[in-house]
């Protein structure tokens, strides 16, 4: 954790035990969230994020060729869809390639992942298929 600054009375009184980052770090593993600790982990987050808005947020500019056709996040929760991922589709980085729908018409879920390039994914549309 880096260094910083707080208030001594704060530490006199118990109040204050670690910074905030780290406080927040801990709450979320309490609650049994991923904790995003690397820039590997926060492509894989919002890549995620971005599946379960375009399947359920029907504001989304996407959510007519996703949610309105019927495809579904089923995951629990994105944390449950991000440790999918990075235990079931491992890479370095994951910088270069899109998490893509094996089936173009299933669902996401396990085992209709992988990860695939940017040409291979535009290759997988219900244009070219």
């Amino acid at each position: 954790c880096a260094e910083l600054w707080i208030y001594s009375a704060n530490l006199v009184r118990g109040r204050s035990k670690m910074c905030r980052s780290c406080a927040s770090k801990k709450q979320h593993r309490k609650r049994g969230h991923v904790v995003i600790e690397s820039r590997r982990m926060m492509l894989v987050q919002k890549r995620c994020n971005a599946m379960k808005q375009r399947c359920e947020n029907v504001n989304d500019q996407s959510y007519k060729n996703y949610g309105g056709r019927g495809i579904k996040f089923n995951f629990k929760s994105v944390s449950d869809a991000i440790r999918y991922i990075l235990a079931e589709l491992p890479h370095k980085d994951y910088l270069k390639l899109d998490i893509d729908r094996i089936n173009n018409d299933g669902h996401y879920e396990p085992g209709n992942l992988r990860l695939a390039t940017r040409k291979e994914n535009l290759l997988n549309t219900r244009a070219t298929l």
